[in-house]
């Protein structure tokens, strides 16, 4: 945008330095720069980057409203909201979601946006500013050594204290091994794990869940860490046949100066044989009192040859199984049944669904009834927020509709995809 005015903050809480581009005149700051004044000390408005002129002793924060709006109306969404809002309190009130800006930034930056209120222009503009963001992702290949073979039928792959480890899956039929690799190895390579303990029954499209949080996964390798895994379901036969109705959980270890160990210590039956589902850990902190280890909550998949949109939970002490009883707006409804969707856990769900939430995102619908699990049937489009997750006695469903309902051109998750954050 000609005269375009780059803004940077300063150590100073809400007080600001402007400068403008080449060809700056008719902006702000160029208007300023036609007054010579003596150099400013930092923290006022000043009209050239090095500069020498302005005026002196005035801060941006003293100008009205209309002449902020201006201004914020110069940059782009993301520019004013990482840049400004942060530092400028009296920006950031400008800035809030229901804020006429968001219209503005959208159409400036995206095209015209019919029908929607300022709420729902900052939230489309969040989700397009994101896919913008991800068309900027960069493929590598990592070259690394491993046994493993060819494999399919979803092996689980995870990272935990500075290791790569992938799971299962199908090999020379199903298969319960695990390798692991440091990621600070140069070349990269996957070794065996030496497994010990009694585990469940050999499946392939199962489920495998860390049984801890994201924070425990990052900085140094500790010798002393150790982490449990959940194994759920699955197919004991091969073409997607006979779902299974045992889980198994497993502990790896860090002994020091050598490689990390894996023991099963819990094995036991699910309510339900079940495949292609999703099992989400909510940590103790999330879950409440009333599950002082967390627990694992799982979602739809194929059971008994169709598919599911149940919802079971293992309480993580006890390694008792219940179904909840879930709450819904009768104009919404519940998901539909599917299997190979994602579940994730955030923070923050959306405006309307406070607190931490289990967001489910698309699926496919294929089970013994048309085609064939889990290729048969046809991609499940949509997304769900599952909230009330403290002490699981107010579950609601919610449909996600404020970053799915985009033009199907932009794309939409269906079956076997991956999510994370």
């Amino acid at each position: 945008r000609s005269g375009r005015t780059l803004f940077s903050s300063l150590l100073s809480g809400d007080r600001l330095w402007a400068a403008p581009a080449e060809g700056g005149e008719g902006t702000l700051a160029g208007a300023m720069a036609e007054v010579p004044q003596p150099k400013m000390p930092r923290g006022q408005v000043s009209a050239t980057s090095g500069g020498g002129s302005g005026v002196p002793g005035l801060l941006l924060k003293d100008l009205n409203e209309e002449v902020h709006l201006a201004v914020l109306s110069c940059l782009r969404g993301f520019e004013a909201g990482a840049s400004l809002a942060p530092v400028a309190p009296f920006m950031a009130k400008l800035l809030q979601p229901d804020g006429s800006l968001w219209r503005h930034f959208y159409s400036q930056e995206f095209g015209p946006i019919a029908n929607a209120d300022c709420g729902e222009a900052c939230s489309a503009y969040r989700v397009l500013r994101s896919w913008e963001l991800c068309k900027t992702v960069t493929w590598r290949r990592v070259p690394c050594q491993h046994r493993l073979g060819s494999r399919e039928g979803s092996p689980g792959v995870f990272c935990y204290n500075g290791y790569l480890f992938v799971f299962g899956g199908w090999g020379h039929g199903p298969e319960q091994d695990l390798h692991a690799g440091c990621l600070n190895d140069t070349p990269f390579s996957l070794t065996q794990v030496r497994f010990s303990g009694n585990p469940p029954q050999r499946t392939y499209e199962g489920k495998i869940t860390v049984l801890g949080e994201d924070e425990q996964n990052l900085g140094h390798r500790s010798s002393d860490a150790s982490v449990r895994v959940a194994v759920t379901g699955g197919y004991l036969a091969g073409g997607y046949g006979r779902e299974s109705d045992r889980f198994g959980i497993f502990e790896i270890r860090f002994p020091e100066g050598g490689a990390p160990e894996a023991a099963w210590v819990k094995i036991g039956d699910m309510p339900e044989s079940r495949s292609n589902h999703s099992a989400t850990f909510v940590p103790p902190r999330i879950a409440g009192l009333a599950y002082p280890k967390g627990y694992l909550l799982i979602f739809g998949g194929n059971t008994q040859g169709q598919a599911s949109a149940d919802v079971e939970i293992l309480d993580l002490e006890g390694f008792t199984w219940s179904r909840p009883c879930i709450a819904s707006d009768h104009q919404v409804g519940w998901p539909l049944p599917r299997n190979s969707h994602s579940a994730t856990l955030l923070p923050q769900g959306s405006s309307s669904c406070p607190g931490p939430a289990i967001l489910i995102v698309g699926g496919g619908n294929g089970d013994g009834t048309n085609g064939g699990p889990p290729r048969g049937g046809r991609d499940v489009r949509d997304g769900w927020w599952l909230t009330g997750l403290e002490q699981a006695e107010q579950l609601r469903w919610s449909h996600a509709a404020d970053w799915l309902d985009q033009p199907s051109s932009m794309g939409h998750a269906g079956r076997g995809h991956v999510a994370c954050r």
